[in-house]
């Protein structure tokens, strides 16, 4: 844990990071940035406190960031929900370790839209042009075998996978 009371000058990242996830705490200054490998498991984390997340993003050296808050992820979970489901969500902990891993395909994303936002003319790439349909390829895949019985289930799905698309975009940063 870092307790800072005054700025961070910077924050050593593992050689395997492909993904910088800080999650912060709702109504607080405490922060916990997981450091995550392609296949989105969590390599390390950092438990920072009593710091503005201005100063924790500014103290990350690297290009692939996302940044939400517990509120923000339940909210979208809330939104995005669509069968199976007859109660909300918990609403997950900033420090609770366990919540924060993620799946390739969402490592993926995250980082192509950090390399729109950071890189320059990415959009001009053959790198890009490899990777634009990684955001199509989510929103009308992963069909569960519901999907596949009832296709008004399927049209669901991929609603609430295109509007899950639409919250978590801004949270790249």
């Amino acid at each position: 844990m870092i307790n800072v009371e005054k700025r961070i000058e910077k924050l050593s990242i593992p050689d395997e990071t492909m993904l910088v996830e800080v999650v912060s705490q709702d109504n607080g200054n405490n922060h916990m940035v997981y450091y995550l490998n392609e296949d989105g498991s969590i390599i390390d984390f950092v438990h920072v406190v009593n710091t503005r997340i201005s100063d924790v993003i500014r103290a990350i050296p690297h290009m692939m960031i996302v940044n939400f808050s517990e509120k923000r992820f339940w909210q979208m979970a809330c939104e995005t929900m669509t069968y199976n489901s007859i109660f909300e969500p918990n609403m997950p902990k900033y420090d609770d370790f366990d919540c924060w891993a993620m799946d390739s395909t969402m490592v993926q994303l995250f980082r192509h839209w950090c390399k729109i936002i950071n890189v320059a003319n990415y959009k001009e790439t053959d790198e890009y042009m490899a990777e634009v349909h990684i955001v199509q390829d989510y929103i009308n895949s992963k069909p569960i075998p519901a999907e596949y019985t009832y296709p008004e289930v399927h049209k669901r799905g991929v609603a609430a996978r295109k509007r899950q698309i639409e919250i978590i975009r801004g949270w790249a940063l």
